[in-house]
């Protein structure tokens, strides 16, 4: 593995255990049913939304001076972490939405 695509990895681990603490007991306590596949789907659910923030944001995040003042920062965050559960709390409306 390249160390460009294991920096990647690493990122997206981190951003994902982030929002893991937030987001997938919401989303697990919304589903009828409770099972280790259940949990294990809303883990992956995660993940996919770590991969999307990865590549969406997380090269404009490295200067954050700069992406604080610009339109990019759609939620007037004031770090990058405020950023983030911003980002997450409109996936998992979005993750809602979509479920009904």
């Amino acid at each position: 593995m390249t160390k460009l695509r294991k920096n990647a990895n690493n990122q997206i681990s981190l951003i994902a255990t982030s929002l893991a603490e937030k987001f997938v007991k919401p989303m697990y306590e919304a589903n009828k049913e409770k099972n280790y596949f259940v949990y294990v789907s809303c883990l992956s659910e995660i993940l996919n939304w770590s991969g999307e923030f990865y590549n969406n944001y997380f090269h404009k995040l490295n200067d954050w001076k700069s992406f604080e003042t610009s339109k990019d920062n759609i939620y007037n965050a004031v770090d990058r972490d405020d950023f983030l559960m911003a980002w997450g709390c409109n996936k998992i409306r979005q993750f809602f939405v979509n479920k009904k």
